[in-house]
């Protein structure tokens, strides 16, 4: 039997991984499945099932090269030192890249050694970290100025500076295949 009235109409509820956009009031369906609410490792939060890759320190090499460049001179300003460097990432597989970055620290392989006014010497070992993001594609260039220090009044000894080596200490984000 029919009621007179007027139709309360649809309330939706928006589409999940799970579920389509539905009624709450009728139950009527429209659509298909929502997409997933992926975290920083690559699982949904909805459906709990890991839909992406975690990229992490021990499996980034099989999704994308890293090749760091520097000018090789440290540049002072004000007694600010630092080097000038290049990131370059490089995918290697046609892959959806999501929110994935690298830190990378830089070391010294020698001591440096500082001259002040007075004529004391004093070593100065700095070490860096810095961070870079990928964009979707995998791909990253980019360029940082790695700090050495503030030394004021003192005098570098020639030869002495080496920052040459680097490694990626951390990683995070996650890849679709």
């Amino acid at each position: 039997q029919e009621k007179e009235g007027s139709a309360l109409g649809h309330t939706w509820i928006e589409a999940t991984c799970t579920i389509p956009k539905t009624c709450s009031v009728c139950g009527e369906t429209e659509g298909g499945l929502g997409e997933h609410q992926l975290d920083s490792k690559g699982y949904c939060a909805i459906c709990l099932k890991q839909i992406g890759e975690a990229i992490t320190l021990s499996n980034y090499s099989k999704y994308f090269s890293v090749k760091i460049s520097k000018n090789g001179v440290e540049s002072a300003e004000n007694n600010k030192y630092y080097y000038n460097v290049k990131i370059d990432t490089e995918p290697k597989r046609d892959i959806e890249f999501h929110d994935v970055w690298i830190e990378i620290t830089w070391y010294h392989s020698s001591i440096n050694k500082l001259t002040y006014p007075d004529g004391h010497t004093e070593d100065a070992f700095r070490d860096a970290t810095t961070r870079s993001n990928l964009d979707d594609s995998g791909d990253c260039t980019d360029e940082k100025q790695i700090y050495l220090g503030n030394y004021p009044n003192a005098q570098w000894s020639t030869n002495t500076r080496v920052f040459d080596s680097w490694e990626i200490t951390d990683i995070g984000g996650y890849v679709i295949k």
